[in-house]
């Protein structure tokens, strides 16, 4: 194969660059990275970029731009928001290969464990089980359906050596938008695995933003016209709908309206200054809200009352083939079928979903799609040698991209890609996406968010062998695909000749993006707003910042974790090379384990010669059971070792989750006796199921829910029972408790608790009844909102 050597900027060598197409069954050509990794890792900097800089005591500083606009907060992503281990499943199902006979179908087999595992209770831990699928092949024909929050699939190791899924080709016919039309079986869109549970986010109108607002990005503290209604530790969603003005202002896409992009943060409040009707949020804008200059018509701000999405799902440790046909190929010999499974997993709107430790080979999407989802982690994965429309040498959008944001606050770290469109991408309004120690050979088209303004946005040491892109476009529908967005400590090998190996612009007073340590080693050396041919693109150059070397501190977002949450919670989402090693540690350890893999091999004859034993080893993460982030974890955490086990039921007492109630006034208004809030499973509250209880959800415009019975024909002298939050909401929830008797013609108080929190233990509770007539039980918002106050009144019982 012919090689091309370019002179590097003002650094002392350089990348090879391919020439010539490969031979598909192939082994691949020498990755010419590891050299120069190896050799360039100490290359730093010694001073820290204008945008940023290191306080006293080594705390972040960020500065503002002309604008008034500074660096994101970018360490709010990944699982549980960041921060949080994910957690090692129990088994409750087990799969085991068909050693006789490799090539029958599985589908039946594991659909019926995943079913079997979606029946079981909750457990305190917010999850029901893991299904473990042994060594060997397991071969699909059908989409495999998860039905139910909680639900973990587990391989037994990524490769031949463990477990590998031939998922062979089920689509018959394809169509020219094959992944712009849903889920399909005719149109391509055939996932493996797909996620069937649904929810939604239930929300309410608070107040707005005031006209005379310009916020800019990076802002903690937000003017409202009307501060009463919110309160500390309260969830909102701040809600941004544009003008025709800003639409101008960046170069509107011929099928752009003022509703095509609408962006929502959601937010946890800190404080409220009810006098100066200003609200402090836990995590600062990551785009700026100028009502003032027009930009902006209306921001509105929303309590969350309920989340109801699927959560807590999870795929790992599998090999992944997709089938297809190859005897389909383009002019320049490319395999090129679309009649086969396009992606591993389909979560369309879940949050806490991840998919760690698993390779993917052959399709013609992406490893994971988890459109509209939220909090999502994609770590220690690979995908190869797509197959589609679009190769090397045939352009075809929308097809092979390979690790796809479409969520918000979704954390893609420590994963490779080799022949794809775009192998780190997003796409949509979406916000808070973060790339962390990714590499990518022999991509074809950008590094980039690719249309539909996606903002904060983090490229933390990428290297890849085409541009990075944060920019604007002037064609349908892309628009202004990236801002307030940020390129850190890359490293670009550019190889489309004539293109800048950075793109970034700035709109100045509408938007910005920044490269900070980025080495620019390709084609095209330099850094634009605009590519060659000009015109396509619009704005000024972002703020650059760069000279051949990487900055000091080598990954922003785990330094913004720590600062956030604590050196605990690093370490319980990183490993040690990301922690301590040099720079480019990772990316020469994805190299060696993945860059080697024969390229395009017929899945038919899976497992291939000399990689019958394969299995990816990713290195392990520093995770540990303490984490600093959110209490409720820890607890929650801390619970799952209790164990599972149901209450007994005293037959000498009479239960009111038993009895008809003369009132009561609920969320939804539905009472939910001896039952949780989902299902007709028994509440639980730490791992304890109780078959008597009573769930009431506060509603959310009183902030109450309550309960009246009468004590006329009851005879017992006491009233008792146990409260706490039902385990469902994993960890999440905050409600007090209180017990009311009617006596004289009125209403006395006879127990109040503070707030009891998800995960917390229970309370008990126990009450004297002489000369009362009626008693009342009321489950109060704890101050955030009623979002998952899922209060049980357990063993609610009088004797």
């Amino acid at each position: 194969m012919r090689a091309r050597l370019f002179p590097l900027l003002c650094l002392p060598f350089a990348w090879a660059l391919s020439a010539s197409a490969p031979v598909n069954g192939s082994a691949p050509d020498p990755n010419p990275d590891l050299d120069f990794l190896r050799s360039n890792a100490q290359n730093v900097h010694r001073s820290t970029p204008k945008a940023l800089a290191i306080q006293e005591g080594k705390r972040l500083r960020y500065t503002p731009d002309e604008d008034g606009n500074r660096l994101p907060d970018f360490s709010f992503a990944g699982y549980m928001g960041g921060g949080v281990p994910i957690p090692t499943v129990a088994i409750r199902q087990t799969v085991e290969a068909d050693a006789a006979d490799p090539s029958r179908d599985r589908s039946a087999d594991i659909q019926k464990a995943l079913d079997a595992l979606a029946a079981l209770p909750m457990g305190p831990d917010g999850f029901r089980g893991a299904l473990l699928l042994g060594k060997g092949n397991f071969t699909l024909r059908e989409t495999l359906r998860i039905p139910a929050s909680g639900v973990v699939v587990r391989g037994s190791g990524a490769g031949f050596g463990g477990t590998w899924i031939y998922h062979r080709p089920v689509v018959q016919k394809s169509t020219e938008m094959q992944y712009l039309g849903g889920i399909s079986v005719e149109g391509g869109m055939v996932p493996t695995f797909l996620l069937t549970a649904k929810g939604a986010v239930e929300r309410r109108a608070l107040t707005e933003v005031p006209a005379d607002a310009s916020l800019a990005c990076g802002e903690r503290v937000i003017p409202v016209v009307d501060a009463s209604g919110i309160r500390p530790g309260m969830e909102i969603l701040l809600e941004v709908v544009y003008t025709d003005k800003w639409l101008e202002a960046i170069k509107r896409p011929m099928d752009w309206g003022t509703r095509t992009v609408v962006p929502r943060l959601r937010r946890r409040v800190a404080s409220v200054d009810s006098a100066a009707k200003t609200v402090t949020l836990e995590r600062p804008l990551s785009l700026a809200i100028d009502r003032k200059a027009g930009l902006v018509g209306r921001c509105r701000v929303h309590q969350i009352l309920a989340d109801t999405r699927p959560y807590h799902i999870g795929i790992e440790d599998i090999l992944f083939l997709s089938g297809y046909d190859a005897g389909e190929t383009d002019k320049a010999g490319y395999f090129n079928d679309e009649n086969h499974p396009f992606t591993i997993f389909y979560c369309e709107g879940a949050t806490d979903v991840w998919m760690r430790r698993c390779t993917g080979f052959f399709y013609s999407m992406s490893l994971m799609t988890p459109n509209g989802s939220s909090r999502v982690t994609v770590e220690d994965c690979a995908m190869l040698d797509g197959v589609s429309r679009d190769t090397p040498a045939t352009h075809t959008g929308a097809r092979k991209y390979y690790f796809n944001i479409t969520a918000d606050d979704m954390l893609v770290q420590r994963c490779y890609g080799r022949y794809a469109r775009h192998a780190f991408v997003g796409n949509g309004t979406w916000e808070g996406g973060v790339f962390r120690d990714c590499y990518s050979e022999r991509d074809h088209l950008n590094i980039e968010w690719h249309q539909l303004w996606g903002y904060g946005h983090l490229y933390d040491q990428v290297a890849c062998h085409a541009p990075i892109a944060m920019r604007g476009c002037t064609n349908a529908p892309h628009g202004q695909c990236a801002a307030f967005s940020l390129a850190w400590n890359c490293a670009i090998r550019n190889d489309q000749l004539g293109w800048a190996d950075l793109w970034l612009n700035r709109v100045p007073g509408v938007l910005n993006n920044w490269a900070a340590g980025c080495l620019l080693l390709g084609s095209g050396r330099s850094a634009r707003a605009e590519d060659a041919g000009g015109g396509h693109h619009h704005g000024e150059l972002g703020h650059v910042e760069y000279g051949g070397a990487f900055m000091p501190i080598r990954s922003l977002s785990l330094s913004q974790l720590g600062e956030r949450s604590g050196p605990e919670a690093v370490r319980a989402v990183s490993t040690t090379a990301q922690r301590e090693g040099p720079h480019g540690a990772v990316w020469t350890d994805l190299i060696e384990r993945y860059s080697k893999l024969p390229i395009w091999m017929d899945p038919e004859s899976a497992p291939w010669p000399g990689w019958e034993r394969w299995v990816a080893v990713p290195p392990a993460n520093g995770a540990t059971a303490a984490v600093s982030a959110p209490s409720f974890v820890r607890e929650r955490l801390a619970s799952a070792s209790l164990g599972i086990s149901t209450a007994e039921v005293d037959p000498g007492a009479r239960y009111l989750s038993d009895l008809t109630e003369e009132s009561f006034s609920v969320h939804r208004d539905t009472l939910h006796r001896n039952k949780r809030y989902a299902d007709n499973q028994s509440a639980s509250i730490v791992g304890v199921f109780y078959p008597k209880s009573l769930l009431l959800h506060p509603k959310g415009d009183t902030r109450r829910g309550e309960v009246v019975f009468s004590l006329s024909d009851l005879k017992g002298k006491s009233f008792r029972a146990l409260v706490g939050i039902e385990d469902q909401t994993a960890g999440r929830g905050s409600v007090s408790f209180e017990v009311q008797l009617w006596k004289d013609g009125g209403w006395e108080s006879a127990f109040k608790s503070p707030v009891v929190g998800g995960g917390d233990a229970p309370l008990p509770v126990e009450v004297g009844l002489a000369g009362a007539t009626k008693i009342k039980l009321v489950c109060l918002d704890g101050g955030d909102g009623v979002g998952s106050d899922h209060g049980v009144w357990a063993l609610p019982s009088v004797k």
